[in-house]
C-alpha cells in the first residue's frame, strides 16, 4: 500500500507540473500569444485617423459605409468589430463602420400610396416624417397619402423632414349633436 501511495503522489505531481508547463509555456509559444494586443476604442474618431491607427498596429481593415444618421457625426467611426479593448492578434481583420454624409435626394410622389408604404420609402431614402395630418378626402382612399410637403420633385438633404397629409376617406353624412337644452347661449 505504501508503494502505491508513492506512485500516486509521483503521478499527480508530474501531472500538475506537465499541465503547468503546457498552460504557461508550450501553448503560448505555439499560439503566439505574445503578438496579441488590446484593440483601442476608435468610436467617434474620423476615418483617416482610425485607419492610420489600425495600420500602425498591423491590423487588416475593412471599412463599411453606413447611411447618414442625425445621431452620428459624418465621417466618424460608429461601430467596430471586434469590440474595443479586446485582446486581438496582429494581422486580424478589424471592421469599422463609418457614418455617411448628407446626400441630395429628389422627393418622390407619395400621393395615393398607403401611409405604411410611404414610411418605408422615406426610411429607405434616409428621410424622416415630421408631421402626419389627417383629413377627410373623398378622392383618396382611407389611410392613403393625400398631400405632402415639400412636394414631389423637390431636392432635399438626407435626414430632412417631410409632412404627410393622410386621407380618412369620405366624411360621414351624419353628426351627433350634443344635448344643449337648458344651457345658456
Amino acid at each position: 500500500m505504501n508503494k502505491f501511495l508513492k506512485y500516486c503522489i509521483a503521478f499527480f505531481t508530474q501531472l500538475i507540473l506537465g499541465l503547468f508547463l503546457l498552460s504557461y509555456f508550450i501553448l503560448p509559444w505555439y499560439v503566439g500569444s505574445n503578438e496579441n494586443i488590446f484593440l483601442p476604442d476608435l468610436t467617434g474618431k474620423f476615418q483617416h485617423n482610425a485607419l492610420s491607427t489600425l495600420e500602425e498596429l498591423k491590423f487588416d481593415v475593412k471599412v463599411v459605409n453606413i447611411p447618414y444618421d442625425k445621431n452620428n457625426k459624418p465621417g466618424t467611426v460608429t461601430k467596430m468589430f471586434p469590440r474595443a479593448h479586446t485582446k486581438v492578434k496582429k494581422g486580424r481583420l478589424v471592421t469599422i463602420s463609418i457614418a455617411g454624409h448628407k446626400k441630395n435626394i429628389s422627393i418622390p410622389d407619395f400621393s395615393n400610396i398607403s401611409l405604411r408604404n410611404a414610411k418605408i420609402k422615406l426610411s429607405d431614402l434616409s428621410l424622416n416624417i415630421d408631421t402626419v395630418m389627417y383629413e377627410f378626402n373623398p378622392e383618396v382612399k382611407n389611410d392613403h397619402v393625400a398631400f405632402q410637403v415639400p412636394s414631389s420633385g423637390s431636392i432635399v438633404k438626407s435626414g430632412s423632414y417631410i409632412t404627410l397629409g393622410v386621407s380618412k376617406g369620405k366624411a360621414p353624412d351624419y353628426f351627433i349633436i350634443p344635448d344643449l337644452i337648458n344651457f345658456s347661449l
